[in-house]
């Protein structure tokens, strides 16, 4: 048996992001989303950092890379922190602790296969990533949006959200599915 290996996702949020993850998955394998907001020079300090066996790209190609840490058996996603204190460190989440937070927050939220969440945060961010594993563990669709802070998402949710700052809408959108 393979030990499990950290598998680095650049590429933005979408079907194929959703089809790699679960492919890794699959395999027995963690992701770690790496931050498409980052400049080049801050991504590949912390692919360094985060040493995964492997990276995919925006096109689907999977890259093996030197110096891999392996993982445990049961993780199943690994997280960059800020680096607010220092250098950013990995952050593992297992299967067992992820679906333990969705199920929990859609049995709380009562969110069926009938509502639609909103990824409006970096999937490299837990928040963002947590949105896609809630819907996951719903059976339910989600949706990707633009960060808080443009126009477009603004346009949308000045409905829902009267009276919010221009830079942030005054729903929690994160923590409350989509009705439609």
């Amino acid at each position: 048996m393979n030990m499990p290996q950290l598998v680095a996702l650049d590429m933005p949020a979408g079907n194929q992001f959703l089809a790699a993850v679960l492919g890794v998955w699959d395999r027995g394998d963690a992701v770690f989303p790496l931050d498409q907001r980052l400049p080049a020079v801050a991504q590949f300090e912390l692919i360094s950092a985060m040493a995964p066996a492997s990276i995919i790209d925006a096109s689907g190609n999977e890259t093996p890379l030197p110096n891999a840490r392996p993982v445990r058996n049961g993780d199943s996603l690994v997280i960059a922190t800020s680096g607010s204190s220092g250098s950013p460190k990995g952050v593992v989440h297992t299967h067992a602790s992820m679906n333990a937070a969705a199920k929990s927050s859609n049995s709380r939220l009562g969110c069926t296969k009938d509502h639609h969440w909103l990824v409006c945060l970096p999937v490299s961010h837990v928040g963002g990533f947590s949105v896609i594993t809630r819907a996951l563990q719903s059976n339910s669709m989600y949706r990707l949006f633009a960060p808080l802070c443009s126009a477009s998402t603004r346009q949308y949710f000045s409905p829902f959200c009267s009276g919010a700052p221009p830079h942030l809408p005054k729903c929690q959108t994160t923590l409350l599915p989509l009705m439609e």
